[in-house]
């Protein structure tokens, strides 16, 4: 199909059937409208190339395609408690497996009423985000020719709160950890403001001691916040840090570590020999938080905002360089952590003297 101009200032979207030339008015002389008619035919015979699809057997293509696409368990566990969601409101109108075209914006729209009163608002928004990247599948692959979440706006969230670890409280929790792997483990996360999930992926081929960087990267079971690939910088502490506990886990005290490791080995591992868990790490740090006596609202991620706030507020790192260190997709982001403490706050103040104006 293609689009073009009679002399009469109307556009024609034009195509060949069985040969010949077959021309349809789009009663507008406006290009963009006319376009929009060109998208909206095409979309229509891609429509009648692919068919009809039914609720059950798109749900099927989804999670396989999201499988094959190398999703994380939690991702596609999220897609298909997402699709039950979706489910529960069909049924309130009586489509059990509905073709995928009949589910309508006010369907969309009813979901999010409902989650609304069930759970947080960044709940609901998480699974308005998963079933609206469901849908725009749809559209890509030729079922639908307009996402039906499109025009359901956001649930209105509170700002959370950026909780950071003051000096005296991270000073308490380092000194209240028993065991010393779990040490390197919550070092490490303040050091390289890693995430949880990215700790735990790290292997020896991404630890470049050498090079005095670890790589976060893309792997078969795991993929990164933003799936983009980055390096962190190993400072000289952290370097002393891991050294010593590659040494001690080796069985060398001859510098020659590195000689003796296999680059498939994960960098933390149980003393089973197996590694971490999410959850592993998640009670872990619980532990410690409340043998230290610290409020039960810190968790791990604590960690990342800790050291994040850290670098910009007490260290003077340029904004930019703390975004690639941290893996923000934003610079918006890593802004927020500017003067996160409210004694940070009250020291800026307290430098101001505006009597030399008056």
């Amino acid at each position: 199909m293609f689009l073009y101009k009679h002399i009469n200032g109307i556009w024609y979207i034009g195509k060949y059937v069985n040969g010949k030339r077959v021309n349809e008015s789009t009663k507008t002389r406006s290009k963009t409208e006319a376009n929009l008619k060109l998208a909206e035919k095409i979309g229509m015979a891609k429509m009648d190339l692919n068919g009809e699809i039914d609720l059950n057997t798109f749900q099927t293509k989804v999670i396989k395609d999201a499988k094959a696409s190398n999703f994380s368990p939690n991702s596609i566990a999220l897609i298909e408690h997402s699709f039950t969601q979706l489910r529960t409101i069909l049924k309130d109108y009586n489509l059990e497996n509905p073709l995928i075209s009949s589910i309508k914006t006010i369907h969309i729209q009813d979901l999010k009423v409902k989650r609304s009163s069930e759970v947080r608002p960044a709940s609901v928004n998480i699974e308005l985000r998963t079933i609206k990247g469901i849908f725009s599948r749809a559209v890509n692959w030729g079922y639908l020719l307009k996402n039906p979440c499109k025009g359901v706006s956001s649930a209105v969230e509170e700002e959370p709160e950026i909780l950071c670890l003051q000096p005296i409280e991270l000073k308490a929790f380092f000194d209240s950890i028993l065991e010393e792997i779990h040490r390197v483990i919550f070092l490490t996360a303040l050091h390289t403001v890693c995430r949880r999930n990215e700790l735990i992926n790290i292997q020896m081929k991404d630890l470049m001691l050498n090079e005095m960087k670890i790589r976060i990267r893309n792997k078969p079971t795991f993929r990164t916040k933003t799936r983009k690939p980055r390096e962190v910088p190993i400072s000289a502490e952290l370097y002393d840090i891991l050294t010593k506990y590659l040494n001690k886990r080796y069985g060398s005290n001859k510098g020659n570590v590195l000689q003796m490791i296999d680059e498939n080995d994960y960098l933390f591992i149980t003393p089973e020999g197996n590694r971490y868990s999410e959850d592993a790490l998640t009670q872990r740090f619980a532990r410690i938080r409340d043998r230290a006596k610290l409020p039960k609202k810190y968790h791990m991620h604590c960690l990342r905002h800790t050291g994040i706030s850290i670098m910009l507020n007490e260290m003077k790192v340029p904004p930019t360089l703390v975004k690639d260190i941290a893996g923000h997709a934003r610079l918006t982001t890593t802004i927020k952590y500017c003067h996160v403490n409210f004694e940070s706050k009250k020291n800026a103040v307290n430098h101001l003297n505006y009597s030399q104006y008056l």
